[in-house]
Parts: structure tokens; C-alpha cells; sequence
């Protein structure tokens, strides 16, 4: 548990040092020819990591309030760094335990957001949660996704040791 926490640490610290798009920069998407989210670009200094730095890891109900901030940047809709950022919040809150994160994140995903996860982040994510975690909804889930063709990734051996859970 002490190296998941180092692990999510280190994953926070990342999230809250990066860099912030500076005005009139073209917002993800526009000239290389991805899809466009009509969200304008930050300005410098708009993203203020205080309001979303992640609680202490001691702290009890961490992942949930992980998912709270997580949700309240992306609600916001104000530019592409800033969605970016709350994806990521909500993906460490998903690691940590938080299934209503994790609902949160498949539900953008089926509906194509530009900004959602891919199937292989989420795969990653439900694995995770099932070996660190036990948790058995997620091995069920990634049961289901190997039997179904989605999880193309995952061995054989992963799915016996996710039966097992």
C-alpha cells in the first residue's frame, strides 16, 4: 500500500508542474488535423494546481475527493489544459479505488469526448485496480472485456489470475 501511495505521490506531483498554454497558442487539436474541442487555449497562469492539488495521502475518503476536483475542473470547461488536467485527476482518483471515477471516465470514453481515455488507459486502470487492489468488479469487467476481444493486451495468465480474484 506504501508504494501505491509513493506511486500516486509521484504521479500528483507531475500532474500539478505541468506546463500551462500561454495565450494565442492554438488550443489541442486545431492545425495537426485531430479533433477540435472549440475550448480556447489558457492563459499563463490560469490553471491554479490550489484548487485541485490533491488532498493528504493519509487522509481518509482521498480518492473521493480526488474524483470531486477532478469533476469540478472538468465541469468548468475552460480550455484544453485544464480539461487535460481534471482527466487526470479523475484517472488517479479511478487508481486509487474510486469506482464512481472510473464510471465517470468509461461513460466520456463511450461517448468519444476529445478529451477521454482510450480503452487501453482504461484497461490499464481496471488492471490495476484489480492486483493492487482486489477489486472484484474490475476483474470481472476485464474478464468480460478478454472474453469480448477488447483487452487484446492482457495474456492468458492474466486472465486465470483475474478469475482468481
Amino acid at each position: 500500500m506504501k508504494v501505491l501511495k509513493f506511486v500516486f505521490a509521484t504521479i500528483a506531483c507531475l500532474m500539478l508542474s505541468k506546463p500551462v498554454l500561454a495565450e494565442g497558442m492554438p488550443a489541442v487539436g486545431g492545425p495537426s488535423g485531430t479533433q477540435s474541442t472549440g475550448l480556447a487555449p489558457c492563459r499563463v497562469g490560469y490553471l491554479d494546481a490550489s484548487a485541485v492539488a490533491p488532498a493528504p495521502l493519509g487522509e481518509k475518503g482521498n480518492a473521493a475527493a480526488l474524483r470531486v476536483r477532478g469533476v469540478a475542473v472538468i465541469d468548468r470547461k475552460e480550455c484544453d489544459a485544464e480539461m487535460s488536467f481534471g482527466i487526470e485527476v479523475l484517472k488517479g482518483a479511478a487508481r486509487l479505488g474510486d469506482t464512481s471515477a472510473l464510471i465517470r471516465l468509461e461513460k466520456m470514453r463511450l461517448a468519444k469526448s476529445p478529451h477521454a481515455p482510450s480503452l487501453g488507459e482504461i484497461v490499464s486502470i481496471e488492471h490495476s485496480r484489480a492486483k493492487v487492489l482486489n477489486d472484484r468488479v474490475s476483474a470481472w469487467r476485464l474478464t468480460k472485456r478478454i472474453e469480448s476481444g477488447e483487452a487484446t493486451l492482457l495474456t492468458r495468465e492474466d486472465y486465470i489470475d483475474l478469475l482468481k480474484i
